[in-house]
């Protein structure tokens, strides 16, 4: 419980401070003038509480609207779909093939494997699989001011901005503007998490190919997933399972 406690502090505390940093890319002089200010009317303790509660209360939103809008409806299905494509699989894939299942029910049931049969999950690979959120969020955000900069200042301005970066960037002493460098760096987040997500997906399913299919089988048929793939094939389907 600890160890989960650890994860998800992280997950929200950082999505927090990455909106801040975005904030503060886009218009450092609004956010020290108000955190200034902030600190002005409450003194020290009550700003670093308010401005405490405030990054944590926000980046736990942006990290519940992240999973449940990008990760869970977005980037499964392009992991899922590019798999495909390669002629690969993954922990959801292989168990929508044998179960007839939807990917939402994929993710229920092999969170319930991890529950149940894979109780001694190491830390390291936790906190591995919360750097793969953070990528994500920080590109998610990345992608969300790059939306909202090309809404305000027009996507001819912007473009004619990129590409005089791109055409004077030798000349110019590294210098970039804001625009390109929050582009670069959110493709390059996008890339890395989506590649980092792609190696811990593969990893899972070696964890899960680790356990028996009659174990799998026996908890999927407990929790009243049909098998829908398997049940003409496999004669020893276990309708009722009394566990002893």
């Amino acid at each position: 419980m600890a160890e989960l406690s650890f994860r998800n502090a992280i997950r929200y505390l950082f999505a927090g401070v990455i909106a801040w940093g975005y904030l503060a890319i886009l218009d450092l002089e609004l956010v020290v003038s108000q955190i200034t200010l902030l600190f002005l009317h409450t003194g020290d303790i009550g700003g670093t509480a308010i401005l405490t509660v405030t990054t944590t209360v926000g980046g736990t939103l942006i990290y519940f609207l992240y999973r449940t809008l990008i990760y869970e409806l977005i980037i499964y299905s392009m992991q899922d779909n590019i798999r495909r494509c390669f002629g690969d699989d993954n922990y959801r894939t292989d168990l929508m093939e044998r179960y007839g299942i939807s990917t939402r029910e994929a993710n229920t049931l092999a969170s319930l494997f991890e529950q149940e049969l894979l109780k001694e999950r190491s830390e390291g690979r936790g906190l591995s699989y919360s750097g793969t959120h953070l990528l994500y969020i920080t590109a998610a955000l990345g992608w969300f001011v790059i939306l909202l900069t090309t809404e305000q200042a027009g996507i001819a301005y912007l473009l004619r901005s990129i590409s005089i970066d791109l055409i004077v960037f030798p000349l110019s002493k590294w210098a970039l503007s804001k625009f390109t460098l929050i582009l670069i760096a959110t493709i390059l987040f996008s890339f890395v998490g989506f590649l980092k997500d792609w190696n811990d997906e593969s990893y899972e399913r070696l964890l899960f190919l680790s356990i028996p299919q009659i174990k799998r089988d026996i908890l999927a048929n407990d929790v009243g997933f049909v098998r829908r793939k398997i049940s003409e094939s496999s004669p020893a389907n276990p309708q009722k399972h009394s566990p002893t």
